[in-house]
């Protein structure tokens, strides 16, 4: 039989400290809280909440002030222990030693407490067995250190906080876990001007934001500032921002003596298993906004698996933070700043010479053969030109059918990566990942729209490449930038950056990049109205890519070639030019290949009258390139569709297609398109006997051609507008201006056009 509980003297513990000073925010987490007050009973099992989060999120805070907000709810007093889980210093508390207090708190003399653990624990157990006590057990290792302090059941409270999740409580224990981040932005302004007072930021509310974002918005962060700025009245918070922006003082700074933030962090790290914290340290050396596991697979020279493995337990340890995990879609993970610029220390002082090059140089080379192979499934072309592919890294052979499943979503998920990369690529030496990362990009740059991206990584890789004397790489550069030029329509700039490319590419003996460089020239000449300098660079282009053996840019030349053709009106040489190029494309198997010939057929269907067959081909043209969310080409589409519909008679259809194209081209801010469709709008209107309104649709498409400056398109605007004006009774070309209003608004009706005159009209030769 065994011995009865002794005696416990009446006694109420009210063991919490002191509440936090300034404590803010944190409504949601204190709301989930009060769930434990509302838990049914169950004499088998306590209520019990874990706080789980980094050092210096304010996990005791939250706890501490929990506590003291409901403690006149617990009439059997409040227990508080520290575990001392993390500590640097001293070890662990051991459970015996906290359940000797405990007993005492409760009323048991010395001389009855057990000296076994396990019978301390069973006391323990039966004192609560019919109290209502709040038990607040801080910086908690495991649940090996927590369960003997674990009430068997009863109507008892327990509130524990621990830097990593305490799995074990899924098998006999049901647990409410809160995952403490840090504070919301609005919530640290309030901390700091609560504890450095409203008047040291009242004249600059964008400096207290800033001084927030730089201590990452971690409450031990926050609150070092604000007692810098408390005691030291002349420091302005300008000077104290200034200060953390240098990421090489910036830990310094919050890490006063031998405490503040880096001493919790060193806390967590001393932990982590040697080949979690190498994977810790190493990942901190990138400096992207976040990464996929397979990048730490670069730095840690591993398997992709054993990489998510080693990730998992920094996300366990509150080292990292998943940044997006949707089903179907690859995890990202992401570093607070702090716990990036601690784990770059840490690489510093901890990893052996030459290991941080080596583990940044596989991570560089991931990211291009990732980006080099992404390029080839979008385009179906030879890629590289004129240069050997990347080799695979090993441990992304058997992952990359996964990963590049949709090798455009690809580019999107890494979008912000690789601006950063080639950043850190370029500056530290490495041009050659600058500029081969960024002409892997270019489809997605152009496809996206993501112009600023682009001229920003081929600036970047240029100047790197002239700094390390990479000629090849300053030829790809100044190439690219060429592309981007003739996109954005300034085509004499264009000109020049090609001119300097095609020098360097024939110095180098690379054929296929001077026969990109030559298709770029063609297309400056095409656009300034010289359509035989065009088709002498076209010829010098084509007879490149068929000695590189490049079948799709020479797909995508002759539909270039069939578009000249057409310009200068011969039919006849145009067809079977459209027609070849829409065969070799598909032979790419690339979707972006085959929408941009097929296109180009469609335009030489629309030129002949096929206009069934021409509105069949713009219609597989638009599934094409919304299937691949293309919206330069879906607006391309759209103005070939309307053109053909008004010239099918269906003004309405027409219409409303065009407005579709306009509406994209304004999204896009590209002119010339801008421009097309807006000729296309003013023949709609002019078909509809709206001649003022397609006189105002005309005047704002020749402008935008001239501002690009595409003369021909410019003269072909003009004539439609002396056209329509002379319809109109305006000789001088006076017609009062009107707002570009929708298609079919209230007009006095005019002669109309048909369309048979305004196609006369679009392609008639300049005079």
């Amino acid at each position: 039989m065994a011995a009865p509980a002794p005696a416990a003297l009446n006694t109420i513990p009210a063991q919490l400290p002191a509440d936090v000073m300034a404590f803010t925010g944190r409504q949601r987490e204190m709301t989930s809280l009060d769930r434990l007050l509302k838990e049914p009973y169950n004499p088998h099992t306590p209520a019990l909440a874990t706080i789980v989060g980094v050092g210096g999120v304010g996990k005791t805070a939250l706890a501490v002030h929990w506590a003291s907000q409901v403690a006149d709810q617990f009439p059997d007093g409040q227990l508080f222990a520290d575990l001392r889980g993390y500590d640097e210093e001293h070890a662990p508390v051991s459970p015996a030693a906290v359940l000797d207090r405990f007993l005492r708190a409760l009323g048991i003399g010395a001389p009855q407490i057990p000296p076994d653990a396990d019978e301390r624990a069973s006391l323990f157990r039966s004192l609560l067995s019919t109290r209502k006590t709040l038990i607040v057990l801080d910086n908690v290792r495991s649940f090996h250190q927590l369960r003997p302090l674990l009430p068997g059941g009863g109507r008892s409270v327990v509130l524990a906080t621990s830097r990593e999740s305490l799995g074990d409580l899924t098998g006999d224990y049901t647990a409410l876990t809160i995952r403490l981040r840090m504070l919301e932005p609005t919530e640290a302004t309030a901390l700091l001007i609560k504890l450095a007072g409203a008047d040291r930021f009242g004249s600059d509310p964008v400096a207290v934001e800033q001084l927030g974002a730089l201590c990452d918005c971690l409450p031990l962060a926050l609150r070092i500032a604000g007692a810098r700025l408390a005691a030291k009245p002349g420091l302005s918070v300008r000077s104290l921002v200034a200060r953390l922006r240098d990421h090489r003082s910036r830990l310094d700074v919050l890490s006063p003596g031998e405490g503040g933030v880096r001493a919790g962090f060193r806390l967590t790290y001393r932990d982590l298993a040697p080949e979690a914290a190498r994977m810790y340290r190493r990942l901190g050396l990138l400096r992207t906004a976040d990464f996929a596991a397979w990048a730490g697979a670069a730095v840690l020279d591993t398997d992709v698996w054993h990489a998510e493995e080693l990730i998992d337990h920094l996300v366990d340890a509150q080292l990292l933070e998943v940044a997006d995990a949707e089903p179907g879609r690859v995890t990202r993970y992401r570093f607070q700043d702090l716990l990036r610029l601690f784990a770059r220390e840490r690489a510093e002082s901890d990893e052996p010479e030459g290991e941080t090059d080596a583990a940044l140089d596989r991570a560089f080379a991931a990211w291009v053969w990732l980006a080099e192979e992404a390029h080839r499934r979008i385009d179906g072309r030879e890629f590289p030109v004129g240069r050997d592919p990347a080799p695979a890294p090993h441990f992304l052979v058997e992952p990359a059918d996964e990963l590049l499943a949709a090798p455009m979503d690809w580019f999107e998920s890494e979008r912000t990566a690789v601006a950063d990369l080639v950043g850190h690529a370029a500056e530290t030496g490495r041009a050659r990942y600058a500029w081969t990362l960024t002409e892997s990009t270019v489809p997605h740059f152009e496809t996206k729209n993501y112009l600023e991206d682009w001229q920003r990584c081929a600036e970047l890789a240029l100047a790197s490449a002239r700094r390390t004397g990479d000629e090849p790489g300053e030829a790809t550069m100044l190439r690219l930038l060429g592309s981007l030029a003739i996109y954005q329509r300034r085509y004499e700039q264009a000109e020049g950056w090609n001119m300097a490319a095609l020098r360097l590419l024939r110095n180098t003996g690379d054929v296929g990049g001077a026969a990109l460089a030559q298709r770029n020239l063609a297309m400056c000449a095409r656009f300034q109205g010289d359509w035989e300098r065009a088709l002498e660079f076209c010829e010098a282009a084509l007879a490149g890519f068929h000695a590189s053996g490049d079948i799709g840019n020479e797909a995508h030349l002759l539909g270039f070639q069939a578009q000249i053709e057409l310009d200068r009106g011969n039919m006849g040489g145009a067809l079977p030019l459209a027609e070849k190029a829409v065969a070799l494309s598909r032979r790419t198997g690339s979707v972006r290949a085959e929408a941009q010939s097929v296109y180009r057929l469609a335009e030489v269907r629309l030129r002949a009258g096929d206009l069934g067959e021409a509105a069949e081909a713009f219609d597989a043209v638009l599934r094409l390139t919304r299937g691949e969310g293309d919206r330069v080409g879906e607006a391309h589409a759209l103005r070939g569709l309307g053109q053909t519909q008004w010239s099918q008679g269906l003004l309405s259809a027409a219409g409303g297609t065009l407005q579709q194209a306009l509406e994209i081209t304004e999204e896009l801010a590209d002119r010339f398109l801008y421009a097309r469709v807006e000729t296309d709008l003013g023949c709609v209107e002019a078909i509809g006997g709206r001649l003022t309104q397609a006189a105002e649709r005309f005047r704002r498409a020749r402008a935008a051609f001239g501002e690009v400056g595409a003369q021909p398109w410019r003269a072909q605007a003009a004539r439609l507008l002396a056209a329509v004006q002379s319809a109109a009774g305006e000789p001088g070309g006076g017609g009062r201006p009107v707002a570009g209003g929708a298609v079919g608004s209230d007009e006095p009706p005019h002669r109309s056009f048909t369309a048979a005159e305004l196609t006369v009209l679009l392609t008639r030769p300049e005079d």
